[in-house]
């Protein structure tokens, strides 16, 4: 009989405790870590970093950043003939245009923004 309420009690400060690790809040104080993309990263050509020429897709200048290369063509390059916008050209960069069908490298002519 006593082995069976030492077994009782401690399956209550188990279940117990599973309870209070599971729906604990985060700590506010250490929050936890962003979640880092994957895959590779691209920068911005830097004099049209500095001279804010790279907009986002809501049109904000962005700053000394990385992208995953995978959202450069989220971005583009404005001047005073319009917006160009960029790519993943296979470098470290996002690069003015894209590949065309002929897998050529092209830069097109600059669109309104």
């Amino acid at each position: 009989m006593e082995v069976i309420v030492v077994g009782v009690i401690f399956l209550v400060f188990l279940i117990a405790f599973l309870v209070f690790l599971f729906t604990k809040s985060p700590d506010p104080i250490n929050p936890e870590p962003p979640i880092e993309p994957t895959g590779p990263m691209c920068t911005f050509m830097g004099q049209a970093l500095y001279e804010n020429r790279i907009i986002d897709s809501s049109g904000v200048p962005v700053g000394d950043t990385e992208v995953p290369c995978s959202s450069c063509d989220e971005y583009r390059y404005e001047d005073e003939d319009g917006c160009i916008p960029l790519s993943d050209s296979g470098t470290d960069v996002c690069t003015l245009g894209f590949r065309n069908v002929t897998g050529n490298w092209g830069v097109p002519t600059p669109r309104a923004c």
